[in-house]
């Protein structure tokens, strides 16, 4: 019996917490990393006046359905066995980089519904870091005039911030708001999707930065586009949209008295079946976009022009029905680095490299393009998500910046000193001409010992070599390794 109850003791403290939610539950206060996951058995809620905070590292396994229904969104009202959320009041589920919160089917088949945020304003719900998969969404929903929901996170007459978060293996599609405003996506990715990523209803929003890819949903639902707009006032910028066997932007507009207006900065949208699809639009404008490799770049079925400026396409001719502005080029190779498998940074020889509109600061513009680097490095911003990144030689550095680095060309030890007043800590980051980092580390540099750095693993080639130093200052050095 002892010998039992030391067995049993043991393997008591393995256990992993969780945390069980039943149907119809409203819940409000902190989830925390210690009790996940929280089992979702059916449809929980957050009052108007309640605030449910997620900490880092939650996650919520949301009770699935084998299989989605004929028309693709499981009914509001199927009850316990369907896991959903309806937030009324706020949802704070704010992750981390590296303990991202998770929100995912309970089983491993099947589809769980979805979450939908319905926070009168000024409540404003944040989703930051999170992963949403597996979420068909919700029809019929009751407190939205039986509106349907065709992703897996909602909005309805709210505001909301979509941030660093990830949608994926969704049956339908990643977000969508209906007569919501001051909503703001950015730096999201949504893959493998049926439906839209992102769809858009009478609503005004900005998306940043977001890399909508690859709609390819292995249950064959249908995809309509990367980003779908009706009646909306959207700004988009620096964003890609790729990869889609449908429309890249749909956009249309129904008339009526509400602002209407699509604002496309410099985003790239390539090797879909349709670049942009257009209707009945009264306000539309592309600056700096490039349309690239679709089967068809431009469908613009619209009643008045949409007005293109210092954009970029690889078809032979734009669309009559385009209002060409200034800037235009036509009929050429925008130069990727690997655009068929989604890299979309730009050789140093592409014709989009420094003929961007020159005022870029009226353009809602952030100053570092898709991936986070700084936006204007030439004599004018590129076109497209993604800026052209120069690089300094060594007699072009910062006079503060009196390193010595040698040799050059190096085999496989490259070796850094420091000159008068330049001794301290720094940051070294090695790039591929092509853009992507290759290694990187610190090290403490002095005049009277150089620092080594141990370069054997990497191929023979360009290379780009970026130091920082404790007050921020940067400088870079173009190598060559044999």
């Amino acid at each position: 019996m002892l010998r039992f109850l030391i067995l049993f003791s043991l393997f008591s403290i393995v256990l992993p917490a969780q945390t069980i939610i039943p149907h119809d539950t409203t819940v409000s206060g902190t989830w925390t990393k210690a009790n996940s996951p929280y089992i979702i058995q059916g449809k929980v809620s957050i009052g108007s006046s309640q605030t449910l905070i997620l900490e880092p590292g939650v996650e919520l396994h949301f009770a699935a359905i084998p299989s989605p229904s004929l028309n693709y969104l499981f009914s509001y009202f199927y009850g316990s066995g369907l896991g959903m959320m309806e937030v009324h009041g706020i949802l704070k589920a704010i992750g981390s980089e590296t303990e991202p919160i998770i929100f995912t089917r309970e089983d491993t088949t099947g589809y769980w519904g979805g979450v939908i945020i319905a926070s009168k304003s000024p409540r404003r719900s944040i989703i930051k870091h999170c992963n949403f998969f597996y979420g068909n969404g919700l029809k019929n929903v009751q407190f939205a005039q039986y509106e349907d929901f065709a992703a897996v996170l909602g909005f309805y007459e709210s505001e909301g911030l979509v941030a660093n978060s990830n949608f994926s293996a969704c049956y339908t599609g990643g977000i969508y708001a209906k007569r919501s405003n001051n909503l703001n996506i950015e730096n999201c990715t949504i893959s493998d999707f049926g439906g839209s990523g992102i769809s858009l209803n009478r609503t005004e929003a900005e998306v940043r930065k977001c890399e909508i890819k690859a709609a390819s949903n292995p249950s064959g639902s249908l995809v309509r586009a990367g980003l779908w707009a009706e009646n909306s006032d959207v700004l988009l910028v620096n964003s890609l949209i790729h990869h889609l066997g449908s429309n890249g932007i749909y956009f249309k507009d129904n008339g009526g008295l509400i602002l209407v207006r699509l604002r496309a900065f410099n985003n790239t949208i390539a090797h879909n079946a349709v670049g942009m699809r257009m209707f009945g639009v009264r306000s539309a404008d592309f600056i700096n976009c490039i349309f690239a490799n679709n089967t068809l770049n431009f469908d613009p079925r619209a009643s008045i022009s949409i007005r293109m400026e210092n954009c970029l396409t690889t078809s032979i001719e734009y669309d009559n029905r385009l209002d060409l502005v200034a800037g235009n080029i036509k009929n050429v190779d925008p130069d990727f680095i690997d655009g068929p498998n989604g890299n979309y940074r730009l050789y140093g020889s592409s014709p989009a490299v420094d003929v961007g509109y020159a005022n870029a600061t009226t353009l809602s513009l952030d100053s570092v393009d898709f991936y986070g680097q700084p936006r204007i490095q030439g004599l004018n911003i590129d076109i497209g998500a993604v800026e052209h990144q120069r690089y300094l030689s060594a007699e072009q550095v910062h006079s503060r910046f009196k390193l010595v680095v040698y040799p050059n060309p190096f085999e496989s030890n490259l070796f850094i000193s420091a000159g008068p007043d330049c001794s301290g800590s720094y940051q070294w980051s090695l790039y591929a001409y092509s853009g992507q980092k290759v290694d990187s580390g610190s090290f403490n540099a002095s005049k009277n010992k150089p620092h080594v750095l141990a370069l054997d693993h990497i191929g023979s080639g360009l290379y780009h070599l970026e130091l920082l130093n404790d007050e921020g200052q940067r400088a870079y050095y173009q190598l060559r390794a044999r």
